[in-house]
């Protein structure tokens, strides 16, 4: 007896429209920059601030004022190995804004 199956496709990734903008630059006191990430039209703010990691590149992204139960903070890694952040759409996706974002300030020299 012999069964065959039908292989699944891959889930294809949506494609997102998406801008990254410093709001506010880090100053004396204040390490962290102010963003707005627009993702599809959509603004979401964040503070940004470079912190501590074994190996790569980290920051810690903080929503000013996040809802009740809301997840507020994440943490993003740049690292040759691989990106990463701790929202739920890297985790369970493998990409997010948070990443995205970070890679595009880094690269433009604005963290």
């Amino acid at each position: 007896m012999s069964t065959t199956t039908k292989a699944r496709k891959p889930r294809q990734r949506r494609a997102h429209v998406r801008t990254v903008k410093v709001l506010c630059g880090p100053a004396v006191g204040n390490p962290s920059t102010f963003v707005r990430i627009t993702q599809d039209g959509e603004a979401f703010h964040y503070w940004v601030e470079p912190v501590a990691a074994d190996f790569g590149t980290a920051f810690r992204l903080e929503k000013p004022s996040a809802a009740e139960g809301e997840e507020a903070t994440y943490d993003v890694l740049l690292s040759a190995e691989g990106d990463s952040c701790t929202c739920k759409g890297h985790t369970y996706g493998g990409y997010c804004k948070h990443v995205d974002a970070v890679r595009a300030l880094r690269q433009a020299g604005k963290l």
